[in-house]
């Protein structure tokens, strides 16, 4: 009877390990398709809608934000700063608080804090965002024909029929290039197509780039210095902040913004928007006393 019993809990025992062994050795699930995660793009609610014909009249000052995770709703969620930014989505205007209609996640986002920390406008005109950003996309992924390419153009027309004008490309992406070892001049001839395709849209705001590439375990210097050589060189693209020097506290999860985190990064996007404004300013003025 003993012998039965030993036999049995060996039997069972035999059962479960297999059982872990299948789970250990299984494949991890493939990682979501670029159209499934365009898929999940939040959208917005009747109740944020606002009258885009009133906020046309104050002669907004329009940031379209393009990006991945850092850019989306994927930094670690808490309570939201007051007010809602003004966000354009689908040719209708809103106001709007994380997560974000035109990105994905559904955790915080770093652009109401910046519009908090500007006080919801920047050289005396009021902000308005026009938003998409991605998880987990590559340069690639933005630049060449499938679904994402498509729904960035989709957008711009859209832009165009609501008679809005971009002012500014804000550009925080980098760190699946990093983990994908894209090459530094596959990075670089990306960049010079991205820029070629936002003129040929009718997009001729220069492009603010933030040096955004840190994702551990991932090697992240190839793309932080090309970003670095267009940020302070490249004609047509200015320099963002550098959020790849916010590590360890500043991240949750690794990649992906903490609430401290999210703070510091959008509060270090204010001075460089900051100071392009204030020298289009001075240009403007200039323009008007000849």
């Amino acid at each position: 009877m003993r012998f039965r019993r030993a036999a049995g809990s060996a039997g069972l025992l035999l059962l479960a390990l297999s059982g872990m062994a299948a789970l250990l050795l299984r494949p991890p699930a493939a990682e979501a398709s670029l159209a499934q995660r365009i898929a999940t793009l939040q959208t917005p609610t009747a109740t944020m809608r606002i009258d885009c014909a009133i906020l046309r009249a104050q002669r907004p000052l329009v940031l379209l934000v393009l990006g991945q995770s850092n850019a989306a709703n994927h930094a670690e969620p808490g309570v939201q700063p007051a007010p809602p930014l003004s966000l354009w989505h689908g040719g209708e205007c809103y106001r709007a608080q994380a997560p974000l209609p035109g990105a994905t996640g559904q955790g915080d986002s770093l652009w109401p804090w910046l519009n908090q920390a500007l006080g919801g406008e920047l050289a005396g005109r009021p902000l308005l965002f026009a938003l998409l950003a991605v998880e987990s996309t590559r340069l690639a992924d933005w630049t060449d024909a499938g679904p994402l390419h498509s729904q960035w153009q989709q957008l711009l027309q859209q832009l165009q029929a609501s008679q809005l004008k971009v002012d500014l490309v804000l550009w925080q992406q980098g760190e699946a290039d990093s983990r994908a070892a894209t090459t530094s001049d596959a990075y670089r001839q990306g960049l010079h197509k991205l820029q070629a395709q936002l003129h040929a849209a009718g997009v001729a705001a220069p492009i603010m780039l933030a040096r955004s590439s840190y994702c551990p375990p991932a090697q992240h210097q190839a793309i932080h210095a090309v970003q670095t050589e267009f940020a302070l060189q490249a004609a047509g693209f200015l320099a963002g902040p550098d959020t790849d020097v916010l590590q360890g506290p500043a991240r949750s999860g690794g990649c992906h913004f903490s609430r401290t985190g999210l703070q510091a990064a959008a509060a270090s996007w204010v001075a460089p928007l900051r100071d392009w404004a204030s020298k289009q300013q001075t240009m403007v003025k200039a323009q008007a006393s000849h």
